[in-house]
């Protein structure tokens, strides 16, 4: 018997677990050159080394086991260069979804940041904004109306999971309930995309041009008083909105146990009172 090796002492000179030989054993994909039929006690061979590195190479590269299984039934070297073609193509696609994953970390973060700066609240902004592509469910909405079933019916029209919700759903308010002084009802329900994230091409668009900015400590419901103030505001500097203004909710239950430190943000797209006719 000095030629064969026992599962344990294989288990040994490999660093790994007699329980995985056992399961290899069981898939077909790796199996004993002899099992002993008065003690079931597996024994493999010196020549199988070269099979058995085979198979912990592949799987270091996450090759699945049944593809080795298939690569290794009929082995050639043109069959385990198409397995590797094949997991190199799946690695890229892991790799350009980690670095969208990266991206979406990195704009949460400066996000979270952002609002943690309290020198911005009640502070009046204009900025030029790009355009933001958005995922959109137009669907009227009341002030007061809880927004969990219009999300859930956003997550399933737009392919996207509730993690993508995260600090970017935004309500649009009309331009003419802006200028008629109606802030308790809203448009439609939104939410910013980025990069990969969405399943299926984008809904809608927030336009590019001037935009203002308002920021509170408050919520949704606290945003009538503050739309009046800012409106006020614009118009003292010859503005008037320029198409829907967008309400998003930056800091809420999902970063606070404490409601005193909710803040909301109001924008509104703006143009000169002559370019407006």
């Amino acid at each position: 018997m000095e030629q064969y090796i026992r599962i344990g002492e294989m288990a040994r000179l490999f660093g790994m677990n007699i329980r995985t030989l056992r399961y290899y054993d069981e898939l077909g994909l790796f199996r004993p050159v002899r099992v002993d039929p008065d003690t079931g006690y597996r024994y493999y061979s010196v020549e199988q080394f070269e099979q058995l590195n085979t198979i912990r190479y592949l799987r270091t590269q996450g090759v699945g086991l049944e593809e080795i299984r298939k690569a290794l039934t009929h082995r050639d070297p043109s069959a385990i260069r198409d397995l590797l073609r094949r997991q190199e193509d799946a690695v890229a696609g892991q790799i350009r979804d980690l670095e969208l994953t990266h991206i979406r970390l990195a704009r949460r973060i400066r996000q979270i940041e952002d609002t943690m700066n309290t020198t911005l609240l009640d502070a009046l902004r204009i900025e030029e904004l790009a355009p933001r592509p958005v995922a959109t469910l137009r669907q009227p909405l009341r002030l007061g109306e809880s927004l969990e079933l219009p999300l859930r019916s956003l997550e399933n029209t737009s392919g996207l999971t509730p993690s993508y919700f995260f600090g970017k759903v935004g309500l649009s308010i009309s331009q003419d309930d802006l200028k008629a002084g109606r802030f308790d009802r809203y448009e439609t329900l939104f939410c910013l995309l980025d990069p990969g994230e969405c399943q299926d091409e984008p809904t809608g668009a927030l336009p590019g041009g001037n935009w203002a900015l308002w920021r509170f400590r408050g919520s949704h419901a606290d945003a009538a008083p503050q739309y009046a103030s800012l409106l006020a505001r614009l118009n003292s500097l010859g503005l008037v909105p320029a198409g829907n203004g967008a309400e998003f909710a930056l800091l809420d239950y999902g970063l606070t146990e404490d409601p005193a430190e909710f803040i909301t943000e109001l924008q509104i797209p703006v143009a000169p009172v002559s370019a407006t006719g």
